[in-house]
């Protein structure tokens, strides 16, 4: 037996049934060329900005498993470039919204807000750098008036801005100071800017971007100036036309997310209002729309609906989602434990008077709520009782003089 063509032969047949592959699995080490040059770049030297930007242009080439793995490392660096606040930046913030679609496309939606809430860096802040959520805003801005950017998936980058702030108020110790002298006024400025072009144009973001723009909007109550999310939700209520469907959705929308938040009844801050001897109705319920302005902007879209010039007997989903608005913020304040008392209720009841004036200057609504769709009936119904039942009492005496 020839013992070499044996060894052979066993060799031979051991290699045909047996395959070892060996993958690395690394959290540290990419095995995607795109991500692992994009590490090694040098931000720091300028005459490399052109392997920069090819770099950073190639990342959204990479694997998406790959894209997936180092996501927040990638994210985070991406936005140390944006921090520069050079060319260079556009084109970071350009790769980083990219990365973004790709990932929410393959449903990475929970990876995304686990970023923002968990693996976002808070980078120091530095004499020739700016803070992450001035550089976003205000590079966000020039690439969507440069056509350089089309945003489809904003909100993860309205909560990059928004944890951002949250960190800057932590680090310079700002949460006593007043909400008016926290930021910058070019900040404030540049982000109702770019809050302009996102509503104003809706061919610059995705369908949900009212949505959106109201919940970032909602959070900024928190920590802005109040007074700076009250004007900006005026002028878009203001400014919208009726010839655009999408803007008058857009209204139910706002005022929708608006509704829901937490410290609604505070934020209006309801008073007890008394009228003036000379005061006649109308001229009482605009000094209460203007001294609460979210309520009375609720009712300004109701009574626009019910105006002489509106046909009740067609059915119009607009009008019956803004009766439907109201209804349902009366619902909470009469449901919420925190203001189970008459004095409570008399107070916030005292906040929608302007509704019952509504209906004396609406003859049509008077005349032809019978010919209104059931839903539609009840809910206004629903509005006039809560009212009815809970306003001061000298406030209800002068409605019916009056």
């Amino acid at each position: 037996v020839d013992d070499s063509n044996y060894l052979n032969n066993v060799a031979v047949s051991l290699k045909k049934s047996m395959t070892i592959k060996l993958r690395l699995v690394s959290s540290v080490y990419s095995l995607d060329d795109n991500i692992r040059n994009f590490f090694y770049i040098n931000i720091d030297a300028p005459e490399g900005l052109f392997e920069q930007m090819t770099a950073i242009k190639k990342l959204k080439k990479s694997s998406k498993s790959e894209l997936w793995r180092f996501f927040p490392v990638i994210a985070n660096r991406l936005l140390n470039i944006v921090c520069l606040d050079e060319e260079i930046s556009k084109q970071a913030l350009i790769s980083l919204m990219s990365i973004i679609q790709t990932i929410s496309n393959n449903g990475g939606h929970k990876l995304l807000a686990c970023y923002v809430n968990y693996f976002l860096a808070n980078f120091e802040e530095g004499s020739t750098r700016l803070t992450i959520f001035e550089a976003v805003v205000k590079i966000f801005k020039e690439t969507l008036l440069s056509n350089r950017l089309v945003p489809t998936e904003h909100w993860i980058i309205f909560g990059i801005i928004f944890r951002s702030m949250l960190f800057y108020i932590t680090d310079q110790s700002l949460k006593d100071q007043s909400r008016y002298e926290r930021f910058s006024p070019e900040f404030t400025a540049n982000l109702l800017e770019l809050l302009d072009i996102l509503l104003e144009n809706p061919s610059k973001g995705s369908h949900d971007q009212g949505t959106y723009c109201a919940l970032f909007l909602k959070d900024l109550l928190s920590v802005l100036d109040r007074g700076f999310v009250y004007k900006h939700i005026h002028d878009f209520m203001e400014n919208s036309t009726t010839s655009n469907p999408w803007q008058e959705t857009g209204k139910q929308l706002f005022l929708r997310i608006f509704l829901n938040y937490e410290h609604f009844v505070p934020l209006n801050m309801p008073v007890d209002l008394h009228m003036k001897e000379e005061e006649s109705l109308g001229d009482f319920s605009k000094r209460l729309k203007h001294k609460h302005f979210i309520v009375g902007t609720i009712i300004n879209e109701v009574s626009k609906y019910y105006e002489k010039s509106t046909d009740l007997r067609e059915t119009n989903d607009l009008r019956a989602h803004a009766i439907q608005n109201l209804r349902e913020i009366l619902s909470k304040h009469e449901q919420d434990g925190r203001y189970n008392t008459q004095d409570k209720q008399s107070l916030i009841a005292g906040m929608y008077f302007p509704f019952l004036v509504v209906i004396l200057d609406t003859d049509e609504l008077g005349n032809g709520i019978n010919v209104l769709q059931d839903f539609e009936k009840r809910d206004w119904l629903t509005c006039f009782m809560y009212v009815i039942r809970n306003i001061n009492e000298d406030l209800f005496k002068d409605w019916i003089v009056k």
